[in-house]
């Protein structure tokens, strides 16, 4: 987290949220607690940025892993494809723990996304897991 994020609203979903702004571009930053498998949630994400789905094997070619302490986190960079209007990107990392999956995400206009994901990565790498 850096100093060009402010919070963000809450909802029933979000448990952190944080948004940074530059002119007239936006992204947000939200940490989530849900369910699911994670190639429906990462195919969903996909879906968000006009990507076509995948099937489970070629999706899991295109997950990283990121470390996160002593957890160990499934990370996805989704960009709009070429020629999108208003091209949004999702940086997304899927962290299951014993008893739920925890979601942190960036998503906005590419131009921004692309920016904040150093600030992003570095985010994530901070947070601790049990």
């Amino acid at each position: 987290m850096t100093d060009t994020w402010v919070p963000a609203e809450l909802n029933q979903f979000r448990i952190a949220a944080w948004k940074v702004k530059e002119g007239d571009q936006l992204v947000t930053i939200t940490v989530t607690v849900a369910g699911g498998n994670l190639v429906d949630n990462v195919n969903r994400w996909r879906g968000q940025v006009k990507l076509s789905p995948l099937d489970a094997a070629e999706l899991r070619k295109t997950i990283q892993e990121i470390k996160m302490g002593s957890a160990t986190g499934s990370y996805v960079v989704l960009a709009a494809p070429e020629g999108t209007e208003n091209p949004e990107t999702i940086l997304g990392v899927v962290v299951p723990t014993p008893d739920r999956q925890y979601f942190l995400k960036m998503q906005g206009n590419s131009p921004l996304a692309a920016r904040e994901r150093q600030n992003f990565e570095a985010f994530v790498q901070s947070v601790q897991f049990p």
